[in-house]
């Protein structure tokens, strides 16, 4: 009997779905900030630009951005998720500051915690993760 060639899937970019084994735990962490978002209903099923109500000549950060949700949706998480699989994490990470800013005096605050959490977990790990790395970032 032959031996069958097993093709390998390739994931988006074109790549073979290969990474750095070591990153996982930060998507799997990422899944979970997603569906938190989810749980608490404001998560959007429709893509949007949360920076289409801008003038061109307005900076492209968070506190600008249509919501905070919709920053994390659109911005964050794809960047994150892509950084992590390309090796290229951020020598550190601020989202659960910045969660904890947005919803400090929001309406939502105790309905926010979770995701504040999880948010300020995922910094927690992109500094454990250069830590392990030797401290090279």
């Amino acid at each position: 009997m032959g031996r069958r060639k097993i093709k390998k899937r390739k994931g988006k970019g074109g790549k073979a779905g290969r990474f750095d084994p070591r990153v996982r735990p930060l998507l799997d962490h990422l899944g979970k900030v997603e569906a938190e978002l989810r749980a608490l209903g404001w998560w959007r099923s429709d893509t949007i630009d949360p920076f289409a109500h801008l003038p061109e000549d307005e900076p492209r950060n968070y506190t600008n951005a249509s919501s905070f949700e919709e920053w994390l949706q659109f911005v964050f998480l794809p960047n994150a998720r892509g950084a992590a699989r390309g090796g290229t994490l951020p020598t550190e990470s601020n989202v659960g500051q910045m969660a904890q800013h947005q919803y400090e005096s929001h309406e939502h605050i105790a309905q926010a915690q979770p995701l504040i959490g999880l948010l300020s977990e995922f910094d927690d790990m992109v500094d454990r993760y250069h830590a392990r790395q030797g401290g090279a970032r």
